[in-house]
């Protein structure tokens, strides 16, 4: 019977390394692995404020001074405690929490160890940090943005969920979930039996509420609200070009000389990135009058160019007050996302 159903499936053997080690990607991995780095980029600005407005308190007195890097060990450590303890989906949330915010404060950090002074406010540290961000972030584009979930991973997503279903019930919306997950696993051996595990796990009417995946949510649904307006892609055109010119004016500046410690070549670099992504901004308004899928994916690529190089450079001159210019790059990202699947969906209903 294994062996029918192996041939069935198109052989075990043709399968991918790591889902023949048994490591299936989940497919609720991005918002974890989101939350992960929204959780570190928001503690390390926040302890930057309060650390700021507290006048750098030194804890522990005398020779004494208990870092805040120990303290974000400790989360680290505690996250991975929580995720080696339990199986199932639900501790992942909470887990992606504890362990972002600890690597927030162990990456805040960063200056010390990277001088023979151990100095705290070492000058390139915000842009240590934002390259660090941008790597993971590439990482997990690597990992879940480049090529498609096999059949099997959605069985094993599925099967992942009936663990927190056969202990504590299955809420209408958890139960739909892993119908769905299974449905998309049809196919692959045991399929069956895991579809008739999903209608055998007991209801539960208490629907314990997830806050980290219903901050998520929330914020999707505003989004979605958002690009369905007619001048939502006016705004997100001129916040793109506010951007753009705020930019420009740092590479300006550090051009003419008034950023102390920046090479000329920096501010033209700057320049140079935000001259390509006004490019393809243009590029994306004209093509988008006919395509809108096309033209949200080329002012995607704008978006990306300043995320991935300009506002690196940027963090290097202005440090910390860039930040304000890298949340609207990151909203503006988001929202093209959310637009993007929308007009894939569209047209796959169309086709």
């Amino acid at each position: 019977m294994t062996n029918e159903l192996t041939t069935e499936s198109g052989g075990l053997a043709g399968r991918g390394r790591l889902l023949r080690l048994g490591a299936p990607r989940d497919t609720s991995a991005v918002r974890h692995l989101v939350t992960f780095l929204v959780a570190s980029v928001v503690t390390v600005l926040a302890t930057r404020a309060y650390l700021a407005a507290a006048d750098y308190p030194q804890i522990g007195g005398g020779d004494l001074h208990v870092a805040h890097v120990l303290w974000g060990g400790l989360l680290m450590a505690l996250a991975m405690m929580l995720l080696l303890s339990y199986v199932g989906p639900v501790p992942r949330s909470l887990g992606a929490a504890l362990g972002g915010v600890g690597f927030g404060l162990f990456i805040d950090e960063v200056g010390k160890f990277v001088t023979a002074d151990n100095d705290y406010f070492y000058a390139p540290t915000a842009a240590i940090i934002y390259f660090v961000t941008v790597v993971l972030v590439l990482i997990v584009e690597g990992l879940h943005g480049r090529r498609a979930h096999h059949p099997a991973e959605y069985l094993a997503v599925a099967a992942d969920r009936l663990t927190a279903g056969l202990a504590g019930g299955f809420t209408p919306t958890a139960r739909a979930e892993a119908r769905e997950l299974a449905a998309k696993g049809a196919g692959e051996p045991g399929a069956h039996l895991v579809a008739e595990l999903v209608d055998a796990v007991p209801d539960d009417d208490t629907d314990l509420p997830d806050p980290v995946r219903g901050g998520v949510d929330r914020v999707v649904r505003w989004l979605d609200a958002l690009v369905d307006r007619a001048w939502a892609a006016w705004l997100l055109i001129c916040v793109l070009v506010l951007v753009g010119a705020a930019e420009a004016l740092v590479g300006l500046s550090v051009v003419r000389g008034e950023v102390p410690g920046l090479p000329q070549w920096t501010g033209f670099a700057i320049l140079a990135a935000v001259g390509a992504s006004m490019v393809l901004l243009a590029v994306g308004i004209v093509v988008g009058r006919n395509n809108h899928l096309r033209g949200a994916v080329w002012m995607r690529r704008a978006v990306l160019i300043s995320l991935l190089f300009t506002q690196l450079l940027v963090f290097r001159a202005l440090r910390w007050t860039a930040a304000f210019g890298l949340v609207l790059d990151v909203l503006a990202f988001m929202a093209l996302e959310v637009a993007l699947r929308e007009e894939r969906m569209v047209k796959a209903r169309r086709s």
